[in-house]
C-alpha cells in the first residue's frame, strides 16, 4: 500500500465515524424529543406522528405512515386520535383527480401542545386538591382550595435572561 492508499482509507474511516457521531446525536435528540411527549400523555405512536408532521408542516395520512414508520391503519388510528384531541388539525386536500380527496394533518406547534397539556395538568392538580379534608368535631369536611393550581411556562436562555427574569418578578411581587 502506499502513503496515498492509506491515507484516503483514513479519510474515509473518519467520514464514516463522523457520520456514526451524527447519527447517535440524532437519535439521541429523538429519544428525549419522544420521551419528552410521552411524559405529556402521548403514547409511542401518537409521539411519532406528531414529531413528523411538526418537521414537515403538513403531511397525508400515507405520508405519516411512511415518514413515520407506522402502518397505514396505525396512522389512521393515530391521526384521528391526536385530531379529537385538538392536537392537529385536518383539512381535505384540494386535488384535481376523481375520487376520494385525502386529508392533510397539520400540528399544532409544541409551544401551543405545552400550554394545552399545562392547562389539563393544572385542571387535574386542581381538583386532587378538592379531594383534601379536614376532620373537624368528628365529621368530614371538605377543603376548597384558596386558589386553583396555575402552572406559569416561561422561556429562560440564558444566564443573563434568567437573573433579568428573576428581578423582573421581584419588582411585580411588590
Amino acid at each position: 500500500m502506499t502513503e496515498e492508499e492509506d491515507l484516503r482509507r483514513e479519510v474515509l474511516r473518519l467520514r464514516e465515524e463522523i457520520d456514526e457521531l451524527k447519527s447517535d446525536k440524532k437519535h439521541e435528540e429523538e429519544e428525549r424529543i419522544m420521551k419528552a411527549l410521552q411524559w405529556l400523555n402521548l403514547g409511542e405512536a401518537k409521539a411519532k406522528a406528531y414529531i413528523y408532521l411538526v418537521r414537515k408542516g403538513k403531511a397525508t395520512a400515507d405520508d405519516v405512515a411512511e415518514g413515520a414508520q407506522l402502518y397505514p391503519t396505525t396512522a389512521r388510528e393515530v391521526l384521528n386520535s391526536l385530531t379529537a384531541t385538538g392536537i392537529v388539525e385536518r383539512e381535505k386536500l384540494e386535488t384535481d383527480s376523481a375520487g376520494r380527496k385525502p386529508f392533510v394533518y397539520t400540528p399544532l406547534p409544541p409551544s401551543e401542545l405545552l400550554r394545552k397539556q399545562a392547562h389539563h395538568i393544572e385542571q387535574t392538580l386542581s381538583e386532587l386538591l378538592r379531594l383534601e379534608f379536614v376532620k373537624k368535631e368528628g365529621e368530614i369536611q371538605f377543603k376548597t382550595p384558596l386558589l386553583p393550581i396555575r402552572i406559569e411556562i416561561k422561556r429562560v436562555r440564558g444566564e443573563k435572561d434568567r437573573e433579568s427574569q428573576e428581578q423582573q418578578s421581584k419588582k411585580e411581587r411588590e
